[in-house]
């Protein structure tokens, strides 16, 4: 009885274990196919996407309940590290030492997703904030000579993400679930970078930018079950516009102040797949699916 327990946990942290290695990260950008938000996916998208299969902001028809009230809150955190070292040579071309051009060690985390959805009448109404983009990073570098003398100092810090708040509504009739969703995408970011020079002949420069994201997307989405363990999903998104409102100032030998609007653009999204649980003594989820984008609509754009 014991044994069979342990063989069970054993079982479980390798799986966790090698899903980790397979998908170790989080993506800093998230808007296409083959990005995730981790935290929401990680109920067995270890490997690959399978954001049809979990991620109701992009497949509505997961959120429905006759009679079920649901809340969901997950975090996440990125721990980024960096490291660029060079060789020291002396007179003769002989390496003599390494030293660290810049060692970086940085840790982000926030809220990742908050989703909930409630029965009405023969409905159910979903609500929920994903966050689709972090653009948090920071860069140090300090640069020295061969005999270890600062030359300079560069630095870059970018702190801001983009958000999406949606609401869905989700109907069930048959072995067929269906849904529609509204998304507004909001958000910002600053970025500040600057260069100092130890050699008062050399001139230093800095620039700081402010951002600001706006867009609206809209989706439906269907999920057919054959039988309890086996099921069909299909989504589809629509092209979508995403407005970038940018300030920037930059400062060298001059001040330069400057403001500009950018579209960036979501293409139409069209996605199939098949999601199979076996009946296990220890649950599994076998997952196929493919999602179409057609960028190549937006050559030119």
């Amino acid at each position: 009885m014991v044994g069979g327990k342990m063989k069970k946990i054993l079982i479980v942290l390798v799986a966790i274990i090698a899903a980790v290695a397979i998908f170790p990260y989080t993506s800093l950008y998230n808007f296409s196919s083959g990005e995730m938000n981790v935290p929401i996916f990680g109920k067995g998208a270890g490997c690959g996407n399978s954001d049809i299969f979990f991620n109701p902001a992009l497949n509505p028809s997961l959120m429905f309940s006759k009679e079920n009230y649901y809340v969901g809150v997950g975090f996440y955190g990125i721990s980024h590290r960096e490291t660029h070292s060079e060789y020291i040579f002396d007179t003769y071309d002989n390496t003599v030492g390494k030293k660290n051009i810049y060692d970086n060690s940085f840790l982000y985390g926030e809220p990742s997703y908050i989703m909930g959805y409630m029965p009405i009448g023969i409905v159910s109404i979903s609500l929920g904030y994903e966050n689709l983009i972090s653009r948090d990073y920071t860069f140090r570098k300090t640069c020295r000579d061969d005999n270890y003398v600062i030359l300079y100092d560069e630095s870059e810090a970018v702190i801001g993400n983009i958000n999406g708040y949606f609401l869905s509504v989700s109907y069930k009739f048959w072995r067929i679930r269906t849904g529609i969703n509204l998304s507004i995408l909001q958000g910002d970011g600053t970025s500040e970078y600057s260069i100092i020079y130890v050699d008062p002949s050399k001139t230093d420069s800095s620039h700081s930018i402010d951002e600001q994201y706006s867009g609206v997307r809209g989706g439906l989405a269907f999920t057919y079950t054959f039988f309890d363990n086996l099921e069909m999903v299909g989504i589809y998104h629509v092209q979508t516009i995403v407005k970038n409102q940018v300030g920037a100032d930059y400062i060298a030998s001059d001040t330069n102040s400057v403001a500009y609007d950018i579209d960036y653009i979501l293409p139409n999204t069209v996605g199939l797949g098949i999601k199979y649980s076996p009946a296990n003594q220890l649950p599994s989820i076998s997952m196929l699916n493919a999602v179409y984008e057609k960028w190549s609509e937006l050559n030119g754009a």
